[in-house]
Formats: C-alpha cells, sequence, structure tokens
C-alpha cells in the first residue's frame, strides 16, 4: 500500500515489510570516530619486557588501570608475573589495548592466547561428509574460526566421528548454530589432560620436561620401552595397578575435573587447580590427627567476630601453659566449645532483648534526599508478606506502597504472595517477576520480586524445584539477587539447594524466608531447617549478613523469632548493611533493608522538565522579546542560538521545574484521616513491643482494625470520584490516560535491560545507551540497503542534478504570518528536542517575537542554510513489544527534534501537499494523510481491506477477530504471514504454513497469489513469497490482475499490485451546513422516534441488536439532516492561507 490507507477503488497497490530509512551518512545517529569495534578481547595480558611489573607496587598498578580504563572487570597476577586483565565493556578493552607504559615502565598489552577463544563440539550425521575448510567458510559469520572432526583408530584405520571439535573468536561459547538449514546444539569443548610421555607426569609436555630419564607408561620404571616391556602394570602418579595412561586413574581423573572448570569458569588452568584441590579431601589426613597437633600460640589472640556471630573462645595466655601441649579427646572438645558457646550466646540474647525492647526513634519514616547525585546510600529493601485471606491479597500492593515512604528502593521482593498465576499485580516504575505456588485450585506460598526500571537488570531463569525468582542488577557492578521462600513443613532436598545456589552468577544474594531456627542467627533453638541452611553456607562459603534482629512476630504465641535471612558471598559483606524496620507494615514479617555503604553509586535521576500547569505566561511573554536585531546581524547559527537562549532564560524565569527525583508510588487514597489512624497504630504496636502483654496485644489488634476499615473505605470514595471524573466535556487525552491508568499501564514500566553483544554482556548504562546508537546507526546505514537499491543508489547518485531554484514559482515565496500561526495552531504538545523549547512556549509568545521568528525562518528560506544545532536530537530506544530486549536490534529509535524545526517543517509541508493536490501527482485512490480522505470502508460499496504483518508470532486468532468485525461480503487481506507452502511459491511446506492454509479454509478465503510469480522479499542472497493476498468468495470473480512489480523499493519487499473490477465508485460521507439550517425540525423529527430507539438500546440483549439499533440511529439522523439542513458542496483541494490574489495574477500571467 502506497503512503497509506486505500479506499473502496479500482487500483489497489501496496507493498508488505518495513520501510527502511534513507539517511545521509553525516547524519547518523553516532559518528564514525564513535563507533565500538567489531571483535576485542575481554583478556588482556600487561607484560613487561624485564619483568618490573612483579616489583611494582599493586596500589599503583591499580590506580594505572582505573585511570586508563576504569574499574575493570578483575586483575590477577599470572604465574609469570605478567598481569591478566578482563574488561568488563568493549571500551574497556579498547582503552587498556592503547596503554604503553605505566609511569616509567613500558609495557606491552597484548590478548590471552586462549582465554579469548572458545571450543565447542558440535555432534550430528548430516555433516559426516562435510570437511573441516567448509565449516570455516561457512560459519565465518557465527565466529568460527576453525574446526577439526574427532577421529577413532581402529585396527590402523582412522575413522571419522559425528562429533566436530568448533573454535569460537568470542569468550563466550554460544549455546545453539545455525549450520545450513539445521539447528545444532553446542556443548563445551572439555580436553583430555596433558601427559609427559617423558616422566609420565601431568601438567606439561614432553620437550618442556626436565626430566633426567624417561619412564615406561606401563610399569613406571626407566630403561626400555613399553613395546617390549613385560613388568606388571604400574601408575607413576597414583602407584595403582594400572598403566600410567590408565582414565581410571584417580589423578587423571582429578585432572580431567580441573580441564572441566577450567573450560566452563574460563579461568586460568592455575586457578582451575586450586578450586578443585581445594574442594578435594585430602588423603591419609583426619580432622581428629589436625586437632592434636595444634599448640596454643605464643601471642594472645582476639576473638573474631564473624558475620555470623560465632564465637571462637580465647585460648590462654599462661606462660606454664605455653611450654606444653594438651591433648584431648575430640568429643571433648567439642562439648567444651558447645558449652561455652551457649553461655556467651544467652548473654547476647538478653543483651538483644533489652536493645529491641528500647524504644524506637520517633522519626521512622526517614525521607531520602534525591538531590546529591555524586554520593548517595542506596538502598534495597526486601518484605516478607504472608496474605492468609483472600481478603487480604486484595490489599497487599496499598501495604506495599505503606511501606514504602521510609526509604528509596531499587529491588523489592514478597514472599508467600499467595497469588494466582491468572492475577496481574502491576506497580509504577517498577517491573514484576513472580513465581506463584499453587496446590491444586487454591494459592499457596510463592514468591515476587519487583525491580525498579531506572536501574539495568536482567532476569535469570532458573530450573528448580523451589519457590526462587532470581535478578541481575547493575549498581557498580553487577549483582545477582535471589529471592526464596521454604515452606515450613515441606521437606527440602539439600541437592536443591546446591542446585540453586550453583545457578546463581557470583556475587549474589540469597534473601527470604526460610523458616529456618538455628543458634548462629539469634534463634533460642536449632531446628533441622537451621541445620540444613547452616550446612549450605558452610559449604559454599557463604556469608550471612543478620545481626541478629527479630525478623518475624508470631502473634498466637506473642513472640518475636528470626527467620528471615540474608545470605550473600563474601565480597560483598564489606559493602553492604543489614538492618529491619521497626513497623509490621500490615505483615507478620518485618521489612529487611539492606544498604549501599559506599558513596560510589549515583542515584538514578529523571530528566528535568517544565511544569506547564504552573507556569506564570504573562510574566512569560513580557520576558521574551525577541527583536529583530537578534536576526538580521549575526550568521543564522548564531541568530538560532540567541533566540533559543532568550526564549530558555525567559521559561527558567516564569515556569517552575520538576526536581528530576524519582517519585514514589503514588496513594491517591492517603487522606489526613488515614494518617491520624497510621499515627494511633504505630503507637499501638510500639506499646505492644515495649510490653507485650494481653492488653496491649488487644489494643493493636482494634488499631489495626480501624486502620484497615478506614483505608478501605477512603480507597472505595477515592476509586468511585475518580471514575466519575470521566465525563463528556473531558478531553479524550484525559480520558484514556485515566482509562490506562485503570487497566494499570503505565509509560515508565519499560525497563533498562541488559544487552549481549558480540558475545559479552552489557550492563553499564552508558555502554547499553552506545551499543544502542551504534546498532541503530548501523541499521539506518547503507549496508542494510538491497544490493538492488544500492546499485540504483549510485546510479542515481553520479547523475548530475541542477538544484538552482526558480524563484518565480509560487511555492517559493516567503512566508506569511498567517503561516506561521496556522501552522503552530495544529502544532501539538510534543516533547521538545535538545534545545528544550516547547510548543507550549512558542503558543504564547507575542506578536512581536512571533514576527521575528517568521524573520529568521524567511531568512532561513530563503539563503538555504539549515541551523547545525537543529540537525541534533534526542534518540529514544523503544523496545518492540514481544521481542527480547537483550538484543540491541529490538529497539525502534524515536529521534526528538527541535520544536521550531518541526514548526518550520510543517508550514513547508503545507505549501507542498497543495502542490501536489494541485498538480494530480496522486493516484485517486490514495488515502490516509489527504485532507477528506480518510475513510477507508465506503459506506455504499460495502468493502473491506485489512493489511497486516506477522513477522514472528503469527496469531491467527487476532486475525480472525478483525475479521469478523467487518463487513462479510467483500473483503480483501494484505498479510506478511511468512508461512511457507508450495501454494504460493516454496517448494517446501513448514508448520506455519500449514496453520495458515488451515486459517485460509476455515474463513473460506481464496489465495490469489501466483505461484510462478517472482519473489516478493528479498535480502541479500534469500529470497521468499511471504506475502499473501487473500480474498472473499464474493470477490474472486472480479479479480482481474494480480502482479509482483519489479520497480527498485527502499525496503527488502516488493510492491504488489492488484487489480480489482467494480461499477461503483466512491461516495463521500455528506456534509451538512449546520449553522443555517432549521433546528427545530431537525429537533422534532428525532423527537417522535428517539423516545422508542431508546428502549431498544436499553433492551439489547446481545452484540446484534445494538448493532441494529445502532444502525437504526444513523439512518434516523441522516434523514433528519436530509430534511432540516443544506448539503455542503464536496471540496477535494482548497487553497491554503498563503495564497493570496497577487499570486494568483502572478500564475495568470505566467500562463
Amino acid at each position: 500500500m502506497v503512503g497509506g490507507a486505500v479506499g473502496a477503488r479500482i487500483l489497489i497497490s501496496y507493498r508488505m515489510g518495513s520501510f527502511v530509512k534513507q539517511t545521509d551518512s553525516n547524519t547518523s545517529l553516532t559518528s564514525k570516530s564513535n563507533e565500538l569495534p567489531k571483535r576485542l578481547p575481554k583478556f588482556l595480558v600487561l607484560h613487561n619486557e624485564e619483568g618490573k611489573l612483579k616489583n611494582m607496587s599493586p596500589f599503583l598498578i591499580q590506580k594505572h588501570i582505573y585511570t586508563f580504563a576504569g574499574n575493570v572487570q578483575s586483575v590477577k597476577k599470572m604465574k609469570s608475573g605478567d598481569l591478566l586483565v578482563e574488561s568488563s565493556s568493549l571500551r574497556q578493552s579498547e582503552q587498556l589495548l592503547s596503554i604503553t607504559k605505566f609511569g616509567d615502565i613500558p609495557i606491552t598489552v597484548s590478548a590471552h592466547a586462549s582465554l579469548n577463544y572458545t571450543r565447542g563440539v558440535m555432534s550430528s550425521d548430516e555433516f559426516l561428509m562435510v570437511s573441516d575448510s567448509e565449516f570455516v567458510s561457512e560459519l565465518e559469520d557465527q565466529k568460527v574460526i576453525a574446526a577439526r572432526r574427532i577421529t577413532l583408530k581402529r585396527d590402523g584405520q582412522i575413522i571419522p566421528t559425528r562429533h566436530v571439535i568448533l573454535t569460537f573468536d568470542t569468550p563466550v561459547l554460544p549455546k545453539k548454530i545455525t549450520a545450513g538449514y539445521i539447528s545444532c546444539d553446542i556443548r563445551p569443548y572439555i580436553p583430555n589432560p596433558v601427559r609427559c610421555f617423558k616422566c609420565q607426569r601431568f601438567g606439561h609436555t614432553k620437550t618442556a620436561c626436565r626430566g633426567s630419564s624417561a619412564l615406561c607408561p606401563r610399569c613406571s620404571e626407566p630403561g626400555h620401552e613399553e613395546t617390549i616391556c613385560q613388568n606388571p602394570e604400574k601408575c607413576f602418579n597414583c602407584k595403582g595397578n594400572h598403566a600410567s595412561y590408565s582414565k581410571t586413574c584417580p589423578k587423571w581423573k582429578i585432572e580431567k575435573e580441573i580441564q572441566s572448570v577450567k573450560v566452563t569458569r574460563n579461568i586460568s588452568i592455575q586457578e582451575a587447580r586450586k578450586i578443585v584441590h581445594d574442594r578435594t579431601p585430602k588423603t591419609n589426613h583426619s580432622y581428629s590427627a589436625a586437632l592434636k597437633t595444634i599448640k596454643n600460640p605464643d601471642t594472645p589472640l582476639e576473638p573474631i567476630q564473624t558475620p555470623t556471630d560465632t564465637i571462637v573462645p580465647k585460648p590462654s595466655t599462661s606462660a606454664e601453659k605455653n611450654e606444653e601441649t594438651i591433648t584431648v579427646k575430640l568429643s571433648d572438645w567439642l562439648a567444651l566449645l558447645k558449652a561455652h558457646k551457649l553461655s556467651l550466646e544467652k548473654e547476647k540474647t538478653n543483651d538483644k532483648k533489652q536493645e529491641f525492647l528500647k524504644p524506637a526513634p520517633k522519626n521512622k519514616r526517614p525521607k531520602k534526599d534525591h538531590t546529591n547525585s555524586t554520593g548517595k546510600n542506596s538502598n534495597v529493601k526486601t518484605k516478607s508478606n504472608p496474605n492468609k485471606t483472600k481478603s487480604q491479597n486484595k490489599e497487599s500492593e496499598s501495604d506495599l506502597q505503606t511501606s514504602d515512604n521510609s526509604i528509596s528502593e531499587m529491588e523489592l521482593s514478597e514472599e508467600e504472595t499467595y497469588l494466582k498465576p491468572n492475577l496481574s499485580a502491576k506497580f509504577k516504575s517498577y517491573i514484576t517477576q513472580r513465581n506463584d505456588f499453587q496446590q491444586g485450585s487454591r494459592a499457596s506460598g510463592g514468591v515476587a520480586c519487583l525491580t525498579s526500571c531506572q536501574i539495568p537488570s536482567k532476569p535469570i531463569l532458573l530450573n528448580t524445584q523451589l519457590q526462587a525468582v532470581a535478578i541481575q542488577i547493575q549498581l557498580t557492578r553487577r549483582i545477582t539477587i535471589c529471592y526464596l521462600y521454604l515452606p515450613p513443613r515441606v521437606h527440602i532436598e539439600k541437592t536443591h539447594l546446591d542446585d540453586l545456589n550453583r545457578q546463581l552468577p557470583s556475587p549474589f544474594f540469597l534473601l527470604g524466608d526460610f523458616n529456618g531456627h538455628n543458634t548462629l542467627w539469634g534463634s533460642t533453638d536449632t531446628n533441622p531447617r537451621g541445620c540444613q541452611i547452616e550446612t549450605l553456607v558452610e559449604d559454599h562459603g557463604l556469608c550471612l549478613l543478620n545481626d541478629n534482629s527479630y525478623t518475624h512476630f508470631h502473634q498466637a504465641s506473642q513472640t518475636f523469632h528470626t527467620i528471615d535471612l540474608a545470605i550473600c558471598s563474601p565480597s560483598l559483606v564489606p559493602y553492604w548493611k543489614f538492618s529491619t524496620c521497626t513497623n509490621l507494615f500490615n505483615s507478620d514479617h518485618f521489612p529487611i533493608v539492606r544498604t549501599y555503604v559506599k558513596n560510589d553509586f549515583p542515584f538514578p535521576k529523571r530528566p528535568v522538565k517544565y511544569i506547564f500547569e504552573k507556569a506564570d505566561w504573562p510574566l512569560f511573554e513580557s520576558l521574551c522579546q525577541l527583536t529583530p536585531n537578534m536576526v538580521d546581524k549575526d550568521s543564522i547559527d548564531v541568530a538560532v542560538n540567541t533566540i533559543t537562549d532568550c526564549i530558555i532564560s525567559s521559561a527558567d524565569n516564569s515556569i517552575p521545574k520538576t526536581s528530576g527525583n524519582i517519585p514514589k508510588l503514588c496513594k491517591p487514597w492517603w487522606n489526613t484521616e488515614c494518617d491520624t489512624c497510621q499515627k494511633t497504630l504505630e503507637k499501638a504496636w510500639y506499646n505492644f513491643r515495649r510490653y507485650p502483654t494481653t492488653h496491649n496485644l488487644i489494643k493493636f489488634k482494634k488499631a489495626r482494625a480501624k486502620f484497615r476499615q478506614i483505608r478501605r473505605r477512603s480507597m472505595n470514595t477515592t476509586w468511585c470520584s475518580y471514575v466519575n471524573s470521566i465525563t463528556r466535556q473531558v478531553s479524550s487525552k484525559i480520558v484514556w490516560d485515566k482509562v490506562r491508568k485503570i487497566f494499570g499501564c503505565y509509560s515508565d514500566t519499560q525497563n533498562i535491560s541488559f544487552l549481549n553483544y558480540n558475545g559479552q554482556v552489557i550492563s553499564d548504562a552508558k555502554e547499553i545507551g552506545n551499543v544502542i546508537g551504534q546498532t541503530l546507526s548501523e541499521t539506518s546505514s547503507e549496508s542494510s540497503y538491497p544490493n538492488d537499491f544500492i546499485a540504483f543508489k549510485k546510479r542515481e547518485e553520479q547523475k548530475s542534478v541542477d538544484f538552482l531554484p526558480s524563484y518565480a514559482e509560487d511555492y517559493n515565496s516567503t512566508f506569511s504570518y498567517h503561516e506561521l500561526k496556522d501552522a503552530l495552531r495544529k502544532s501539538n504538545p510534543t516533547s521538545p528536542g535538545p534545545d528544550q523549547i516547547h510548543n507550549n512556549m512558542l503558543k504564547h509568545l507575542g506578536e512581536s517575537s512571533l514576527l521575528t521568528i517568521l524573520l529568521l525562518f524567511n531568512r532561513i528560506w530563503q539563503e538555504r542554510v539549515f541551523p547545525l544545532s537543529w540537525l541534533k536530537a534526542i534518540v529514544v530506544p523503544i523496545p518492540k513489544p514481544g521481542k527480547d530486549k537483550q538484543d540491541p536490534n529490538n529497539y525502534r529509535p524515536i529521534a526528538l527534534t527541535s520544536c521550531l524545526s518541526k514548526l518550520l517543517e510543517r508550514m513547508v509541508s503545507a505549501r507542498l501537499m497543495h502542490v501536489l493536490e494541485r498538480s494530480k501527482w496522486f493516484i485517486p485512490s490514495q488515502s490516509g494523510f489527504r485532507r477528506r480522505r480518510d475513510v477507508i470502508i465506503s459506506h455504499n460499496n460495502n468493502f473491506s481491506l485489512l493489511v497486516t504483518s506477522t513477522r514472528r508470532s503469527y496469531n491467527s486468532q487476532e486475525i480472525q477477530e478483525i475479521i469478523s468485525s467487518l463487513p462479510e461480503e467483500k473483503i480483501i487481506i494484505g498479510a506478511d504471514l511468512n508461512g511457507h507452502n508450495t501454494l504460493w511459491g516454496y517448494r517446501s511446506n513448514d508448520n506455519r504454513g500449514k496453520d495458515i492454509l488451515d486459517f485460509i479454509l476455515a474463513n473460506n478465503l481464496n489465495i490469489i497469489n501466483k505461484p510462478d510469480a517472482i519473489p516478493t522479499f528479498q535480502r541479500n542472497s534469500s529470497v521468499g513469497w511471504p506475502d499473501l493476498t487473500l480474498c472473499s468468495q464474493s470477490l474472486i470473480d472480479s479479480s482481474i490482475n494480480w502482479e509482483v512489480l519489479e520497480e527498485i523499493t527502499l525496503s527488502d519487499h516488493r510492491y504488489i499490485e492488484t487489480t480489482i473490477a467494480s461499477t461503483v465508485g466512491n461516495q463521500f460521507y455528506k456534509r451538512y451546513k449546520t449553522r443555517h439550517g432549521n433546528h427545530l425540525r431537525f429537533l422534532n423529527i428525532l423527537g417522535k422516534e428517539i423516545y422508542h430507539l431508546e428502549r431498544k438500546i436499553k433492551t439489547a440483549r446481545n452484540s446484534g441488536e445494538l448493532n441494529n439499533a445502532t444502525i437504526e440511529l444513523q439512518t434516523l439522523i441522516i434523514n433528519a439532516c436530509n430534511k432540516s439542513f443544506k448539503i455542503k458542496k464536496q471540496l477535494l483541494i482548497t487553497n491554503p492561507n498563503w495564497w493570496t490574489e497577487q499570486l494568483e495574477i502572478h500564475k495568470k500571467k505566467e500562463h
């Protein structure tokens, strides 16, 4: 379809596919100097020829690296003395490669020999006859740089297998590749351990061996070869009864495990060896034997306070006892430790109880200051809120909003949500990730995570049977946060917890309601669940952030417990502080707050905007006095900057601005009565917490019930008033805004997602913007055009074109004041560009200032110089619905340009439309953007046109609903359905093609496509016939011609032209002169029938009766108009307001 919608006409020409925008290379989103390289190494080696890096201070090295590239992912010292640096972004790799010296020490930076590449195994019987070189050449676009087939040697013959080792030029191994038409899985390639054929040891080869004599691999004795050896087998490494090359050797299995750790974690062989050796128990070395060898130290030692508050007894410092070693049994030693530990913990429990019963601070709701963007404590809040009944579940959102006044949260969670999967829960400015649990038809348990849309994040899919959700966020570095709920009466397997821990990328937080008691985190006793959690912490080397604060209040027993835990990686302990709120917030769990203690993370802020509802427009008009001197003297660029500065300075003095802080969750139902009840509830809770008596508990429950009653009443009253505010006097924009809010469709629910770009994960907000800008620039560049269009473009650009203007043409005359006012009247309050000038400011300028702007526009029009500041734009990437947000290609750019530039464009567009309409350059059936041509369904022809496109997610139900709403007599469907079937040109069928064929047969439609037609789609070397033209049975005889045009298009789809025979011409709706008609007669005619029609509408039982009543109402109104008013003439082309009599006389003289 050319240009827009088409009415019922003889010729219908349409084109499938997305329009590829043609842009000049000078106006790309990002200049070529800022382009990110296609492939940069992630792991770099810093080397000095003289080995001076060994003696250099680590602090100085860290400062140099931070100066050149900022905070890198990791820095490690290699065995050779060189430094291994892991970059966190492509830009950091580029900056590190440019380093030549650290102070006076020259260094060379090179890519690591093995960590920047990965090897995987592909297994398939389809590629047995494919050579290694063919794999490399065909899979080059998927970063395959080498291929080697695994072979077997049997009876002296080499037999090829179905397994091929592929080497990828990326540090992250892809999960799948597409080889031809086959999608193949890729698994990591674990090489066999390296064994020396000379000394038979693992870890080096024969050429690097320092051994003096060669050993026999069969018996491990020197002096002979394996072929003549008759001695019994003996392994040199483990001394077992097998050869040194046997794969049953325990040492070989450990070396194989080291290789597996090295490949799966992408680390060096030394690091992998250390990890495997640390988790492998030592032989012939028991714990009791190790305990007996421990001697008391000579110097006094202070007890160490660990995160779990485990107390180590202070050793004796007596000189007499230091001279001798006391040997005790292990059981006696553990009993002494336990007794000493219980006594200390009893004292701590009493101290903790006294501390808990202290009066809470008066200011229990500190408001966070958002103005400091350089140093700010970032708060992450988690809350366990078990809702016992369905009525409480309806108030969970309001409970959460009530608790959000205290701090500014980036991450929120709720355990025991009791939500069913079909119930939606939406929060403004937050994205929700849920794991609902249901026992039969009843919701039970469940966990939910709310992440702020202001920080980059990525959900993590967990393969576990536990009730858990996980998400990865970017603060100063990537942190994984997992929320877990363990039901109290359900047995939890240890393997499930271990498997969950292995799925979480480090560093991570493991938070939630564990329902476990243990003296390590402040409980008075220890249950099996608590022992299980303690084992999890010890086995995986984790830390506990809890500070013995109570996290749960049991109402039945009126006791406090600690069952909500905050477990984290050791690297996170120094930077995060654990605390709990003193208020329950209508729950039985205290909210847990984790605070980031460093000041190196700026809190996100929103763009500052003008508040036009509070603007002082008379003051703005008096301050903004634009004079002709601002435009006449200097160049156009200087004049534009002068006018912009004058408008912005006047707006700053007369229009208030927003603070830029992230708004809190809005509670429109909160009033003074709710505030009073909230204070009464907090006071009752404080009294009960300090004096937990039955009387105080009853007072607390009464206050809570009263608060719930007031809150429900306030919410219902506010809801009714909000719905009643939608009246006929309200504009359509406000109506639809209110409707969207009712359905929970907020505009700020799009989060910043991590990106996967060139095999790397981009998580920094600035890097995300650069990558998206680079991708959008490449998409709109010349490389994305079809080859035919590129060749056509080069041929046309070689032709010389005369751009000299003809001032004799009337459209080249200067603009008038009426044109400016008309364009300004039609402009909408769109978002401003980089200059921050809004259309509301331009509409409130005085007449003298508007004349100055008109003078500037005429100067630009006559001198043909476009201002440089208007070439800049703010590009907002909008994620495409239903697409993966981690792919930078799935974003649609929205460019915000200057409103002054758009105002001039509107004036030029009005002139061009007049010229095109007067010259009759549009085909008669062209509609959509033309004036009085926005009718696509004719009233008499009963003819409908449906144009749709389904790229990846074909949904026949949506198309079925659209078809059912259209007239059934004459329907034409133009669709990009992306289905393969031999009926419309393809050589084979696929599943979508079968579904499309079933859809066509079910709706009694016919295919107009010709099987022998040229392809409707062409991109590089691939062609296809995805575009279908369908019609109803009543139009099959009227179809005369269906043709795919060969002319060049700006897309990868060709034009399709369908000619339909029709004897009925276009008819326009009648337009009446309602100002000068007989209004009394019109009302009398309507009054006679409107009463009966009103009863029909009220008694309508289905949509058919309602549609009949609607048609009857339209007929009644048309008949009344025909008898009461005169009909206006149909004017297809109208003269614009800038067309004057002088121009008309000049035009006649020309002809």
